[in-house]
Formats: C-alpha cells, sequence, structure tokens
C-alpha cells in the first residue's frame, strides 16, 4: 500500500516526490451535443470510481453538452495510457 503526502502542489511518496498533471479531453463523435445533465452526473460517478481503482486523483471535471474536460494528477510510475 501506498502512503501519500500533500504539501503544497507536491505530493511525497515513498522514493518520489511529484506533481504529475494531466488535462485530458474528450469529445463525441461529430461534435454532436448529447451530453446531457444525466449522463454528465453518471459520468462522473464512473470517472471517480475509476480514478480510485487506479489510484489517481481527479482534481476537476467539466462536461459540455459536445465534450468532457478532466484535470488529472498522477503518481508518475504510470504512463498517460494508463489513466485513459
Amino acid at each position: 500500500m501506498l502512503y501519500y503526502l500533500h504539501i503544497g502542489n507536491l505530493t511525497h511518496a515513498r522514493t518520489v516526490v511529484y506533481n504529475v498533471n494531466y488535462h485530458i479531453v474528450w469529445s463525441v463523435k461529430y461534435r454532436r451535443e448529447v451530453l446531457t445533465e444525466k449522463i454528465a452526473d453518471r459520468l462522473k460517478v464512473i470517472l471517480y470510481d475509476i480514478a480510485k481503482e487506479k489510484g489517481f486523483e481527479i482534481k476537476s471535471i467539466e462536461v459540455m453538452s459536445d465534450h468532457v474536460h478532466v484535470f488529472v494528477s498522477a503518481h508518475p510510475k504510470f504512463s498517460a495510457s494508463y489513466y485513459l
């Protein structure tokens, strides 16, 4: 089990001090406005569950009608593709 200490913007883990953040943007096909409030609420629940399962922190989520912004803080031992 990993233990983390957050000081300011830095996270202190066992052998590393880091501040790794990713800004991830998804858009729907043809940028159609299909992301309703109900879908946005469910999407947020799913993303937070995935974050808990994979061990990263979601700093913010913004769901627009045709795209989604997610700002993630993650441990450097995993690549960005692991979080997608």
